[in-house]
């Protein structure tokens, strides 16, 4: 087979014949060529850009670029030399060295564009300033609905608690994923316990108004039925706020799971709600208003018992007649102790609770 560029040569020589038969065929026409350390470097940042995006779309405390962006970049970046050192070769007589250099300076150039690109500061989903604030005057409402609690202002500590669940809400309704969820979940919680409670301290409040453990306004059987019917109802109402917070460090992880909530932030959350609630401080002290609603309970009863053989006093002391047996007058006065023991109990774990212990 004939070479063609022998042919050609040959040909030449044949329509020139001053020139030396001794002179070399023309060199092949020069392909396209890239470097393969170049190549290597064009690989190398790649693979850099490529790591850069995936940190940067796992990075949930940064806004990330979106992922089409990145890789369009990425492309770019290895791309762009390509077609440029074509280019470059094909206006220089098909010269790989220029090709070769305008791709090396293209890759730089553009790489360092990318890499500068993913250093500059990248806006983060700041918050509305309105959630910040709202935090903030959550925490104060709360604040302030625990001294009002502490003080017996139990109305004011309800209102309180009502509207900090409102700001929660508020809050949860500008935020997304888990946070939303948590923020949600304290707003029901904050409710829900305003419901168990409210319960409590409106049976209380009546059974208050009517004397208490006092026995101002007992004459007979049926005064001393009336107190104890509201006496009932706040016993009733109180077991449903032990039994409540009994539960409710059992309770609160299993709510949020059954909402989607990750173990880890059930767990913080729960941690903080302990913390905060100092739940058993708060279950030590329903024990002993416990103590003291069962004690009253057990004086009116035998009160009852014994009808007809007892009066009070203008003072609202007991003045039991002769037949008012012994023992049971012992176990009487034993109650009205026990309540007085409980009563001072109670003033102790307010204080200590007061005092953040």
């Amino acid at each position: 087979m004939i070479d063609p560029a022998e042919s050609q040569s040959n040909a030449s020589m044949h329509e020139e014949p001053s020139k030396s038969l001794s002179a070399s065929p023309p060199a092949l026409p020069s392909r396209f060529r890239v470097d393969p350390i170049l190549l290597g470097l064009a690989l190398l940042a790649g693979l850099a850009a490529a790591i850069g995006a995936v940190r940067s779309f796992s990075n949930a405390g940064a806004e990330a670029r979106p992922i089409a962006t990145s890789i369009t970049a990425i492309l770019a970046v290895l791309v762009t030399p390509f077609l440029l050192a074509w280019v470059a070769f094909r206006f220089t007589s098909r010269s790989n060295r220029a090709a070769n250099v305008v791709f090396a300076v293209v890759l730089l150039l553009g790489f360092g564009a990318y890499a500068s690109r993913g250093r500059a500061p990248v806006a983060e989903p700041v918050r509305p300033p309105s959630n910040s604030t709202s935090l903030a005057e959550i925490r104060a409402i709360s604040e302030e609905a625990r001294r009002a609690s502490l003080a017996g202002d139990e109305d004011r500590a309800l209102e309180l608690t009502a509207e900090s669940a409102t700001k929660l809400e508020q809050v949860a309704a500008a935020t997304t994923g888990s946070e939303k969820i948590v923020m949600e979940y304290a707003a029901s919680l904050a409710r829900a316990q305003n419901d168990v409670l409210k319960k409590y301290i409106t049976a209380a409040g009546q059974y208050s108004d009517a004397g208490a453990a006092s026995l101002v306004g007992l004459t007979d059987t049926e005064s001393i039925d009336r107190r104890l019917s509201l006496l009932a109802a706040a016993i009733s109402a109180h077991d449903g706020v032990i039994a409540y917070f009994r539960a409710i460090s059992d309770r609160i992880p299993q709510e949020l799971a059954a909402r989607g909530v990750a173990k880890k932030d059930a767990d913080e959350f729960l941690s903080g709600f302990v913390a905060n609630a100092k739940v058993e401080n708060l279950l030590a002290i329903h024990a002993a208003e416990h103590g003291m609603l069962l004690a009253a309970r057990n004086r009116f009863d035998l009160l009852k018992t014994h009808a007809g053989k007892w009066s009070v006093n203008p003072q609202g002391d007991l003045a039991a007649a002769a037949e008012f047996p012994e023992a049971d007058l012992v176990e009487f006065n034993r109650m009205q102790s026990e309540i007085e023991r409980l009563a001072d109990k109670q003033a102790v774990l307010i204080e200590e609770r007061k005092s953040g212990g």
